[in-house]
Formats: C-alpha cells, structure tokens, sequence
C-alpha cells in the first residue's frame, strides 16, 4: 500500500510539468518586466503578452491533466472583474444624454471638438466615455495580461515553498534593479544602462525605468516582497522572539547568512526610493513601513524581528 502511495504520488508529480513550466515562464516575465525598461515598448509588450498567453495554456492543461488541481476562489476576483468592467464600459458607444449624465464635460468636449469638421455624416448622438478607445483598448489588454498571471499566480503557489520561491524571484530581481538604480545615481549618468538616453537627457534616476514613479512603486513592491521573505525566514529559524537577543551576534550566525540577500533588497530598495524623489513613491514606502511597524509594535512576539526592521530602516536612511 505504501509503495501504490508512493508511486502515485510520483506519477501526479511527473504529471504536472505546467506547473514547473509555469513557473520558470513566471520567473522569467519578472526579470524581464523591469529591465526592459518596464515594458513601455511594443516589443516588450508583445514579449510580455505572449509569455502571459503560454502561462494561460499551460494553466489549463494542468486543469485538464491533473485531477487534483483546483481553481481557488477568493474575493480578490471580484474586485479585479468590477475594474475589468469599468474599463470595459468607457469602450461602449452609449447613448450622449447618458454619457452627459455620468461625465458631463466629456459630451461638451468632443462636441466642440468634432462639430466643426466637415464630416456630413458625423453622428454624436452615441459615443464612448473613452476620449481615445485605441489607447483604452491598449491599456485594457494589460490590465487582463496582470490579472492573468495574478489568477495563476494565486493557483498555482499554494505551499509555503512555492511561496518562499516566488518571494525570492521577485526579491533577486528588485535587488538587481535596486543596485543598478543606485550606481546609475552615483555615476551621475543621463542614460539608461550608461547607453540608452532619456528624454529630455535627465538624470537616469530610475533604475532601467523610462519613468521614476513607475521605479518607485516597482521597488516598494520588490521591499514588500523582501519584507515577507525576511519575517518566514526569521520564524522559520524558531528564534525566541519572546526574550531580548543580540541583533550583532544573530547576525553574525550562520542562520542569518539567508537573510542577507533580502535585507540587501530591503535596504538598497528603500534608499533608490527616496534617490528617485518621485514624491509618489516616497509617501507609499513611508506609509507602508510605519503601517508594518505598528503592526508589529502591537504584536506580543514581535521584539526580534522590529529589531531587524530597525536596524534596516537605520541603513537605509545612513
């Protein structure tokens, strides 16, 4: 019976390649994404589509193949469908008294705009929320690549190893973006990877993005995910958080050499945040710090790792 167990358990698992797929297509869309300057170009948007389209097919074959995969449901869909459908109504040519009704200037702009062309069959009676529908249309097709991958993603990492893998991707790739940001800010350079000029030719102050505040956002997030890193590892190495302990001597044991890479991440990250000045990205990471650092304030086992937390904002802020 054992041997049956285990044999079946080897078959599920060789069965279920998408998922290593999946997961290694994943991998690779996070490298790409920020250092092909944050896919604002047509070739790194059609990159990015098609790797989002063979992670949808390769999700579906493991639908099909493996009876023990399961769609999970959350409430999270819900919110992601309702900003679907706003996008997707402001698309629809609706009737002028109801687009009056819901923007009235929108009616009054593209009625100024339109009316003195000489065009004899111009018809204003209908019209879109969407002053431009191709870029609506552009925008839209994003909007369904990342809640694609956010489905999978929820699908597909479920185990806490799975999730310790993902954080870490996406703590390699914020660490590599953060260091680049920050030697692109002590060389003083104008050009994206010392090569690619920026227009108008200012300081290349956002990593490999064409836009800070979009650098800014990219690495809070990139810090949260470290964050999260750093707090499973601490846990799992069953520190007594409950007595007061030497953050020197935790750091200088063997055990905290896994938390280096992270800590890196949190403290190099910050600091291109604020190197950046996108005021944006500013307040998100000081609203997002203070709100973990009170939650953790709170916490009755919660003096070792604010004492970590500490020591990294301290860092950063030297």
């Amino acid at each position: 019976m054992i041997l049956g167990r285990l044999q079946a358990g080897y078959e599920v698992k060789s069965l279920d390649w998408p998922a290593r797929v999946i997961e290694f297509i994943l991998a690779a869309l996070l490298f790409i994404a920020p250092f092909a300057f944050g896919i604002v170009d047509p070739w790194s948007e059609q990159v990015a589509l098609v790797l989002v389209g063979c992670m949808a097919v390769l999700f579906m074959l493991r639908l099909l193949l493996i009876s023990d995969v399961r769609v999970c449901w959350h409430g999270s869909y819900v919110l992601l469908f309702l900003f679907i459908l706003i996008v997707s109504l402001q698309l629809i040519a609706l009737p002028s008294d109801l687009v009056r009704l819901l923007s009235p200037h929108t009616v009054d702009i593209k009625t100024n705009l339109l009316s003195g062309l000489a065009i004899s069959n111009l018809n204003l009676s209908r019209m879109t929320l969407s002053f431009y529908p191709n870029a609506t249309v552009h925008d839209l097709r994003l909007i369904l690549a990342v809640a694609t991958v956010f489905f999978i993603a929820f699908n597909q990492f479920t185990s806490l190893a799975s999730i310790k893998r993902l954080l870490t991707y996406i703590t390699v790739v914020g660490g590599a973006v953060a260091i680049l940001a920050v030697l692109q800010f002590l060389t003083q350079t104008d050009k994206i990877y010392w090569v690619v000029p920026i227009p108008p030719h200012t300081l290349a102050d956002g990593g490999p993005f064409v836009n800070h505040s979009h650098f800014s956002q990219f690495m809070n997030l990139s810090v949260g995910a470290a964050m999260s890193l750093i707090l499973i590892r601490i846990r799992e190495l069953s520190m007594d958080v409950q007595q007061d302990f030497s953050i020197l001597g935790f750091l200088r044991s063997p055990e905290a050499k896994s938390l280096l890479l992270p800590i890196l991440t949190v403290v190099l990250g910050a600091t291109a945040v604020f190197i950046s000045l996108s005021r944006g990205g500013i307040i998100s990471l000081l609203l997002a710090g203070s709100f973990i650092t009170l939650l953790m304030a709170l916490g009755s086992h919660q003096k070792g790792r604010g004492r970590v937390i500490a020591i990294m904002v301290l860092a950063a802020f030297a």
